[in-house]
């Protein structure tokens, strides 16, 4: 396997699977919970890794003109 892609490219693999790894882990964190100071109610917000974002968020910056 070594000799078909090369040291680099197998390092290259490693990275990216560590990458999602962690991305994949980090996507059950959790809720984040907010209190308005004026009223005492809490709201809570999700948070973890957005997929949507990490997979579609490319084509924001090429329609829009930026990237």
């Amino acid at each position: 396997m070594l000799n078909s892609i090369g040291l680099l490219g197998l390092l290259l693999m490693l990275l990216l699977l560590g990458y999602y790894y962690a991305a994949f882990k980090s996507s059950w964190k959790g809720k984040l919970f907010f209190k308005n100071p004026h009223n005492g109610k809490l709201r809570e917000a999700p948070i973890g890794f957005s997929w949507t974002t990490h997979f579609f968020g490319s084509f924001l910056h090429c329609s829009a003109g930026i990237g």
